[in-house]
């Protein structure tokens, strides 16, 4: 729950002013057309950067939020609390996995993403309102450039501009170089990805106004004036644009036949695509399996792939949502923390996982009823044994066998 009058207070200082505002510099979000620049629109249109985003948006979309209370240094995960329809739906037309879909993708590809902090008159947070970033212009407050205050300029189509300030926002941003406003790694890297996009127009353009048949058939000396109109015909109607390729050329009498093989250059250009997937995936840290590229895959770089872009990928992301969600939602002192649970994507391989259950059993870690939780059971039925015996016992380490 938020002060309103505090909220209250704080927004009729910041109208009050003295405030000045300058561009908080939103032109390196990655959405501006330039000769350095790419924008997010020609970005995603590579197939590459469109799996990436994906992956990583949409895995941690599916992770389950978890709210916990923080008492005395002890963290009690709590079902019934102020934030649990807040988390369910966050926003009126979303859930929560299309809010976090949302917010992660406009962070990856923009640098930043915001949502509004939407409270009523009694402070009860009732929405997480997502801003699209392209429609966001975020302005600095000098009146003591030394806090480094933000305020957002928010023009969505059909609304009136409106400001928020930084108090009120849920503002998640990658690495920023003022501190203030983050910046996208397209805007970083803009050539990996104009590269990859030169690429791809080059090999469209290749196959728009190819004319490489699979073999060519030249026409002996004694071809007549018509005989070449007929073959030219031919050549124009059958054998260029897509549609046509890898198909024999006949001529007249006299032919003869000559097979048609990859030129190096073509062989060159598959090659350079290929690169440019490893580049994108350098730029986004995702590992090329995971975005079907299995050029150098192996069994065994394939099954720690997942745990990998876990560790090095995902967890970078989610400890920024925490740490955001604690600051803008939950209040610094709220005396509650938001977990995004990743214990499903780290825990290992089936056998793996069940051997590291044995052992926090023996050593009285876990129960049995909170591993069959983990694997998604139910609690182990106690009132009667295995065929008819006593009741079973969920503390004896020899249930799990």
């Amino acid at each position: 729950m938020r002060n309103p009058f505090a909220w209250f207070r704080e927004r009729r200082s910041v109208e009050s002013g003295p405030y000045s505002y300058v561009d908080a510099g939103n032109w390196w979000s990655g959405t501006r057309d330039g000769p350095e620049s790419i924008n997010v629109i020609r970005a995603e249109n590579l197939a590459t950067v469109q799996a990436c985003v994906g992956v990583i948006s949409s895995t941690i979309a599916s992770l389950p939020a978890r709210i916990y209370q923080v008492a005395n240094g002890v963290r009690t995960e709590v079902e019934d609390n102020p934030f649990s329809n807040l988390i369910a739906n966050p926003y009126a037309v979303q859930t929560w996995s299309d809010w976090c879909e949302f917010i992660m993708g406009n962070a990856i590809l923009h640098g930043n993403a915001l949502a509004q902090v939407v409270s009523d008159g009694t402070g009860v947070i009732r929405e997480l309102r997502v801003l699209p970033w392209q429609y966001v212009t975020p302005l600095r407050l000098l009146r003591d450039p030394a806090e480094g205050r933000l305020i957002f300029n928010v023009k969505l189509p059909n609304v009136p501009m409106y400001q928020v300030l930084d108090s009120e926002v849920f503002f998640l941003r990658d690495r920023s170089d003022d501190g203030l406003i983050g910046r996208s790694r397209i805007s970083r890297s803009p050539g990996a990805v104009r590269n990859a996009e030169s690429l791809q127009n080059f090999s469209l353009a290749s196959w728009d106004n190819q004319a490489k048949p699979s073999a060519f058939v030249t026409p002996g000396k004694s071809t007549s004036r018509d005989g070449f109109k007929r073959f030219k015909a031919q050549f124009d109607e059958k054998n260029t644009g897509t549609k046509n390729a890898g198909r024999v050329i006949y001529g007249d009498d006299g032919a003869t036949y000559t097979a048609m093989q990859m030129s190096p250059e073509d062989a060159q250009v598959l090659e350079s695509r290929r690169f440019g997937v490893e580049e994108i995936c350098r730029l986004f840290t995702v590992p090329p399996p995971l975005v079907q590229d299995y050029t150098r895959n192996t069994f065994s770089n394939a099954a720690t792939a997942g745990l990998w872009f876990a560790q090095f990928t995902l967890l970078p992301w989610v400890r920024k949502i925490e740490a955001e969600f604690k600051r803008s939602v939950f209040g610094l002192n709220g005396g509650y923390e938001l977990e995004l649970d990743m214990s499903g994507l780290t825990r290992g391989d089936y056998a793996a996982r069940w051997a590291s259950y044995m052992v926090a059993r023996q050593q009285k870690i876990l129960t049995t009823d909170e591993v069959r939780a983990q694997e998604g059971y139910g609690p182990m039925p106690t009132t009667i044994g295995h065929n008819g015996g006593p009741p079973l016992d969920p503390e004896q380490p020899g249930d799990l066998t």
